[in-house]
Order: structure tokens, then sequence, then C-alpha cells
């Protein structure tokens, strides 16, 4: 099963770029070579575009090498064209809670008929973003309840979603929900993106990420081993 999962992971779970006229968004995935971790994958329905993040939910390899695509799989059978990020996350939230899981996740949508992007998360999911002519990257955290722990109503009336309303050059990304437990020699997996994004922020979206996976790229055989599955989403505004 470890076998037919590892290979499922490569072609369900892949990166992908977005060059739309408003907005670059291109996505980041390290594979491990075990379950734990957070998937990442991306779904294009007509003109809408939507990356997606999630967290392993508990539970032993065995059934995690099964509930992992078949999360995918629920998640993305509900996207249609134009759908809603809160009409999805209260689905998603059903699904959780039909399989008795607890699950982090962060949504973006990017509409390529109305030129909007919009984003939620759930749990510990974040985000950061840093806008044209500042020099500090901020955090942008929901405090919303992971997916499956409350009932239907309890959870439509506490989850929001927001409209991300930036300018030229401003950058967006979407973080892991274990970006703050991956150490990378003596430094965070968060604490990187962010330092990238300062950095390199003139830069196209393509070029900021690829610094962070060459970062990762340099590390030493045996670390990259013991990684987790991981990933991030890069948007720069045109």
């Amino acid at each position: 099963m470890r076998e037919t999962f590892l290979k499922l992971k490569a072609i369900h779970f892949k990166k992908h770029a977005a060059e739309l006229s408003f907005v670059q968004a291109n996505s980041y995935i390290f594979h491990s070579e075990g379950v734990e971790g957070a998937y990442l994958f991306y779904h294009q329905a007509g003109k809408s575009h939507f990356y997606l993040t999630y967290s392993v939910p508990e539970g032993d390899p065995e059934t995690l090498y099964e509930q992992i695509p078949g999360l995918r799989a629920g998640f993305r059978g509900s996207i249609e064209e134009g759908a809603q990020l809160k009409d999805l996350l209260v689905r998603y939230n059903d699904l959780c809670r039909a399989r008795k899981l607890s699950v982090d996740l962060s949504l973006v949508h990017i509409n390529e008929n109305t030129k909007n992007v919009e984003y939620s998360s759930c749990g510990s999911a974040t985000a950061c973003y840093l806008k044209q002519g500042e020099e500090e990257v901020k955090t942008l955290v929901f405090d919303y309840p992971r997916l499956g722990e409350l009932a239907k109503k309890e959870f439509s009336d506490k989850v929001r979603t927001a409209d991300i309303r930036f300018g030229r050059d401003d950058i967006f990304v979407v973080l892991p929900p274990n970006a703050e437990d991956i150490k990378l020699e003596e430094e965070q997996f968060d604490s990187l993106i962010k330092e990238t994004i300062l950095r390199d922020r003139s830069l196209s979206a393509q070029i900021i990420g690829m610094e962070v996976v060459n970062r990762i790229e340099s590390l030493s055989e045996e670390q990259k081993k013991t990684l987790p599955e991981t990933g991030f989403i890069v948007l720069k505004f045109l």
C-alpha cells in the first residue's frame, strides 16, 4: 500500500503555475517518503482556479494511505466554477465530520472573470503577505475551528472568507499547516519563506518560489529524507 500511495502522491499532488493578466500564482510541493505532513493540490473549473492545502488527520499510516487521497477527491469533487469559498468550507466541514476527522485547511480561489482573489483558512493554517512600499512581511491568521470539529450551523456561523485586494507587486503566500513545525537546519520553514519574500520582492512569483526550493535542495540528503510532506503557494499581483 505504501508504494501505491507514493505513486498517487506524485500523480495527484503536483506543483502548478497559473500566469494570469492580474496575478502570478505558483505552487511548490515537497514530497516526503512517508505519510505525515501537509498536502497541496490545484484544481481548475472553467475560469476559476483553486489552490488548497490541508493537514494530515490523526491515524495510523495504513488508514491514512486511503484517507489522504480520499479527502482530496472529496474536496475536489465539491469545486465548481464560481463556487463560493464559504459554501465549500461548509461542505468540507460536513465531509470531515462524516469521516470523524479533524483537519487544518487553507483555500484560495482566483476568479479569472472578475479578477478577484478570495482566501480563507481553518485551524492552524496561515498565510503571509508583503505590500509594496512596506518593509515587514505580515501574517494573516483566521481564528476559525478545524474542519470536522463543529456541527454545520455552528461552523457556518463562525467561518468567514476574505477578498485579497492587493495592488501591483504585492505578494501573498499561503503557508502549509505544518510551516512552523519544519526546521531547516537552524531556520524554520515559515521564516525562510518570509525572508525570501522580503529579499526577492522585485522578482516573479516563480523565482521567489524557486529560491525557497533551492534552499531546501541544498540540505543534506539525510535531512531531506526526514522532511514531512509540505508545500506553499506564492501569488504576486500585477
